[in-house]
């Protein structure tokens, strides 16, 4: 068997960090087992629930929700593992743009509180500090972490963001506490991984670091951006998962919203600000489907939708309209969603958009 094209993070032993692990680095073979292992468990409950269900002969609940708990599960393992994949193998292009970490991660920590309000503690030393980065990757970074500390902790998880003063700028820790019963390699789990290779393409090194039970995390950030250069920026089950979606958006507020109002339909998001960095992306990669800002070019939004779909007959292109739909109306093959409506409309337009091309 050749060598892998990447590698995957090694388990980690007590004691030890994720840049002591990097000395030895095994193939694919351990991540492909940790992921075929966990579908299949998955899913041998998710039939063990189904036989259950035939031997009791009449309708139950309770085991109706196991199996579509478990399938669900299997299927976000799958998502888990697209997603690894790519970053692993390269097919990313970073777009570096100016972020608030601390705004983002307090906007996600917001979200899970509704479900349980006791699972994340944070403090930053700097609220207002940017950075500069791909704000898709930071966001898929700061969500990996979020999920990883979750499935692992029983305790609260503590994070801070907190200003070295040194060249290595911003760091991002977290601290946990593992449950008696939690065995050694339960951390080396497909979040890890994702958060891994996430951290990796985003140039972010982390370190974890585990003394008996209580684990820490260190993810060193990108340099902040200097301060003088701010920028002030139910869904219908259908196929989506996995698929690969270009946003196309000058502003940093529209990307933000669009992400937001499709976040359960499991895509891949890649975000870009300008129509250049569009081609420069679709020169590399052929995304599944284009979500615009209505505002931009018209001519050179016609000109891109043609060449993709010369390639791709019928990708889906959705705009989004800021002030009516004006000249995008008369535009053949364009859906169209209000930047008002975009929470109740668009992840249902896109998702019926992508169920058609397939």
């Amino acid at each position: 068997m050749s060598s892998p094209a990447f590698a995957v993070a090694e388990p980690l032993s007590r004691g030890m960090s994720a840049s002591d692990a990097l000395s030895e680095i095994p193939d694919l073979r351990d991540l492909l087992t940790r992921l075929s292992g966990e579908v299949a468990a998955r899913l041998t409950r998710a039939l063990e629930h189904l036989g259950d269900l035939a031997d009791s002969g009449r309708p139950d609940g309770k085991i109706l929700q196991s199996v579509g708990d478990e399938i669900a599960s299997a299927r976000r393992a799958g998502i888990v593992g697209q997603q690894i994949v790519r970053l692993a193998s390269g097919h990313v292009r970073p777009e570096t743009e100016s972020v608030l970490v601390c705004d983002m991660l307090r906007t996600m920590i917001a979200q899970r509180s509704l479900a349980d309000p006791n699972t994340f503690e944070f403090r930053a030393d700097r609220p207002r500090a940017r950075i500069d980065c791909d704000a898709s990757l930071m966001g898929a970074l700061l969500q990996s972490m979020l999920d990883w500390c979750a499935e692992q902790g029983s305790t609260s998880t503590k994070l801070t963001l907190t200003d070295t003063g040194s060249q290595v700028g911003l760091t991002l820790s977290a601290a946990f506490s593992l449950a008696d019963d939690v065995a050694s390699d339960a951390l080396d789990s497909l979040n890890w991984h994702l958060m891994y290779f996430t951290a990796q393409a985003l140039g972010a090194p982390l370190k974890r670091h585990e003394t008996g039970q209580l684990v820490s995390l260190i993810i060193s950030l990108p340099r902040p951006a200097p301060t003088a250069a701010p920028t002030t920026v139910e869904v219908p089950a259908l196929p989506t998962a996995g698929c690969q979606v270009l946003v196309v958006a000058p502003e940093r507020r529209m990307r933000d919203q669009v992400r937001l109002a499709i976040r359960g339909l499991d895509l891949l998001v890649d975000c870009v600000s300008s129509l250049d960095a569009a081609e420069r992306y679709c020169a590399d990669r052929l995304p599944e489907a284009v979500v615009y800002d209505g505002g931009l070019d018209g001519q050179r939004v016609s000109a891109l939708r043609c060449n993709l779909r010369a390639e791709e007959p019928g990708l889906p292109f959705i705009e989004i309209a800021q002030h009516g739909f004006g000249e995008a109306a008369r535009q053949p093959g364009v859906s169209r969603v209000q930047l008002d409506s975009l929470t109740g409309q668009l992840a249902a337009a896109l998702a019926t958009e992508l169920a058609r091309a397939r």
